[in-house]
């Protein structure tokens, strides 16, 4: 089925070029969550994390009783 003649694309190098970017976001997606599934394993990433939420959870809960305050809650 010849895209441009059925008129979903400009040109064939139009549709290259679409393809291509389609092609290399739907890659550069796949990189990301591979770095998020290496980041689920990695005691180091999970430590910090642990370590910066305590470290948040005084000024969190201050930010969230001051928020409630405001709504009248």
């Amino acid at each position: 089925m010849d895209k441009v003649k059925l008129g979903i694309a400009k040109s064939r190098n139009a549709l290259m070029v679409k393809a291509l970017d389609e092609y290399l976001k739907r890659l550069e997606n796949t990189l990301i969550d591979e770095e998020f599934a290496r980041m689920e394993n990695d005691s180091n990433y999970r430590n910090l994390n642990l370590q910066m939420a305590k470290e948040f959870s005084s000024s969190d809960w201050e930010a969230l009783k001051t928020r409630e305050n405001k709504l009248g809650r």
